[in-house]
């Protein structure tokens, strides 16, 4: 097979325009006419190319040009190449555009607690576009095109700035039908009703070992890899989930779901927010992250109102720094 020599010279790009328009246009006065250059600027190019490849590419008559053979099949090539580069260009725009910023977010946390802020974001800053990723990979800022990590991901790589926003509360939450009424519950009632658990964080047997429900059993019931489908199962009847607060505050404020027993695991500065260090001045960052603190600031005042009414009663498991009950 014969191979290309890459390192030979290529004609100039202007030169190539230059060809293609006066193709189309049969008519070097007409592709100068596009092209913003004088007739012969595109003459003088079209020579180049000819000198370049040494071939002629037109033939020039006394009212028309009309292209060669190798011309014509040139055309295809230059037609191609210049298509291929406008498409190119065109997919640079958001890479280069100052306004856009990438965000990186657990799902759970973008579906309940960011998204429906995103809106009120929009409204307020038009020109700064949010893109949102929720794969929920380790966002290395080194080496992957991530400006602003938030909610239960963490990050690494370089000199960063890192700001808690939530601690995190896990506690028993269910959904009572519309219509009835809802009853007291004792811990003893847990063993005749369906846990819903999360797998991320499954700390069923952290808290009933925590209020002393050592005979209900802490594995059965259906598993969930995401958290927001723990909550959306809790939701539909299906039982009665380990939920954090933050993530169901608004459900509970609606009624959608109860907490029975107000007795929860406290996860320290679970939520958090982080950007490079060398992003710090950039103002599509810091003013996304003013947005946040102070949507979290105003978060933290429902929390609080309704935390203040309930018992803390362990740590999670592995949680570094706190007591886990044995």
């Amino acid at each position: 097979m014969e191979t290309i020599d890459r390192s030979s010279r290529l004609p100039p790009l202007n030169a190539l325009r230059g060809f293609e328009a006066a193709a189309r246009h049969s008519s070097f006065a007409k592709a100068a006419d596009e092209l913003a250059l004088t007739q012969s600027a595109v003459s003088h190019q079209v020579r180049q190319l000819e000198a370049a490849l040494g071939q002629r590419l037109f033939h020039r008559l006394p009212r028309e040009i009309t292209l060669t053979d190798a011309g014509r099949d040139f055309l295809e090539t230059v037609r191609q190449a210049l298509e291929l580069l406008t498409v190119g260009v065109a997919r640079l725009t958001p890479y280069k555009s100052t306004g856009s910023l990438i965000v990186s977010c657990d799902a759970a946390f973008a579906r309940f607690w960011l998204q429906p802020r995103l809106t009120r974001f929009r409204g307020l800053r038009p020109d700064i576009e949010i893109w949102l990723d929720t794969s929920e990979r380790l966002i290395d800022f080194d080496r992957q095109e991530v400006e602003f990590v938030i909610g239960r991901l963490r990050s690494v790589g370089g000199d960063r700035t890192e700001e808690a926003l939530f601690d995190d509360y896990l506690g028993p939450c269910h959904r009572v039908p519309p219509g009835s009424a809802s009853r007291a519950l004792r811990v003893e009632d847990l063993a005749d009703m369906t846990l819903v658990h999360d797998e991320r964080r499954d700390n069923w047997l952290v808290w009933l070992r925590a209020v002393g429900a050592r005979t209900v059993d802490a594995t059965s019931g259906p598993h969930y890899s995401d958290p927001g489908l723990a909550i959306d199962a809790a939701r539909a009847g299906q039982g009665i989930a380990l939920v954090s607060d933050v993530l169901a505050t608004d459900d509970v404020a609606s009624g959608a779901l109860v907490a029975p027993f107000n007795q929860w695991i406290l996860v320290p500065n679970e939520y958090r927010f982080a950007y490079p260090l060398w992003l710090a001045r950039d103002e599509a960052v810091l003013t996304f992250a003013a947005f946040i603190r102070a949507e979290a600031k105003a978060h933290l005042l429902r929390l609080n109102a309704v935390r203040k009414h309930s018992q803390v009663v362990a740590s999670p498991i592995g949680d570094p720094g706190t007591t886990t009950v044995p």
